[in-house]
């Protein structure tokens, strides 16, 4: 079962780095790559509990570079004159439960692992 999450954990890592590069292409691509690395986040929430916060922490913080840096959508600075302050708002708070929950799973597999 180990091995499973392991795995798991992993595809979650690569997951979100082959995101990285489908989220330079401007356009619709740059959004379905975003949806992608969400995905990615999410299965990375899975092995939280007997793998620990490794797998989690490694891909939120790709998650967030490829959200705030490279993704031409959503990035901070000189992204596409087409997105809006509202899109990608509501983009960044998918983000933000996403790793909440992720957070939050690792605090309560913390407290049970030190009991």
């Amino acid at each position: 079962m180990t091995n499973i999450m392991r795995y798991i954990g992993w595809f979650s890592i690569v997951l979100a780095a082959l995101s990285l590069g489908i989220s330079i292409v401007p356009g619709a691509l740059s959004i379905m790559a975003f949806f992608l690395s969400l995905l990615a986040l999410m299965f990375s929430i899975i092995p939280i509990k007997s793998s620990g916060r490794y797998y989690f922490k490694t891909t939120a913080i790709i998650v967030a570079i490829g959200m705030l840096i490279t993704n031409d959508y959503l990035r901070i600075y000189a992204s596409l004159p087409q997105s809006t302050w509202v899109e990608k708002v509501s983009m960044y708070t998918l983000f933000l439960i996403i790793c909440l929950i992720g957070l939050l799973s690792v605090k309560r597999y913390n407290k049970c692992n030190e009991s």
